[in-house]
């Protein structure tokens, strides 16, 4: 297990900016490092740890320092994973049911999209070329121009049996797709 009850960095010092701990009071341990840190480098501040997610899915936050803290909350939204080759196979076993809901999402939106791409009805449909592709644009493309690239934020919004809030929001999609071919594009 990891340990945070140590007094100080392994040398007394901040693994960071190198001042002597034992002069700042009591260390904190980064659970990404793995390491101490003195106060001002270590705010406190928690997040989800890639690493964990990828190797346990382990999503709970941890204790981070600064730079970590700052490294994971530009790097949350990045697509920058792969279900198929970054996720480990415990990590692949835990999330199945997720995964899998969020996949045959994925697969659907991705279909929608290619459908009102190439409307039959269109140009006697009611809609613009811009209305079609808008119907199925979520702001997320990553999430439908292929079924195994995630971000952090993707994996973590998978959290919940059947694929949890990131299902919630593909389904809306869906429903607003669905919704345009059924109404808008005949």
């Amino acid at each position: 297990t990891l340990d945070e009850s140590v007094d100080q960095g392994e040398d007394g010092c901040c693994s960071e900016c190198g001042v002597e701990i034992s002069t700042l009071g009591r260390a904190r341990f980064c659970y990404m490092t793995r390491r101490h840190y003195c106060r001002k480098c270590h705010l406190n501040e928690s997040f989800v740890i890639t690493e964990r997610v990828l190797s346990e899915w382990d999503l709970r936050p941890y204790r981070v320092c600064r730079k970590a803290f700052e490294s994971l909350t530009r790097a949350y939204e990045e697509p920058g994973y792969s279900i198929e080759k970054d996720l480990s196979s415990v990590a692949t076993a835990r999330a199945s049911r997720s995964l899998a809901a969020v996949r045959k999402c994925r697969i659907r939106i991705s279909m929608m999209r290619e459908y009102l791409s190439a409307c039959p009805n269109f140009p006697s449909s009611r809609c613009t070329p811009e209305e079609r592709l808008s119907a199925v644009n979520i702001g997320r493309n990553h999430l439908i121009d292929d079924a195994d690239t995630v971000s952090m934020r993707d994996l973590i919004e998978c959290e919940g049996g059947e694929g949890g809030e990131l299902v919630r929001f593909l389904n809306d999609i869906m429903a607003g797709g669905e919704k345009h071919i059924m109404h808008t594009c005949v």
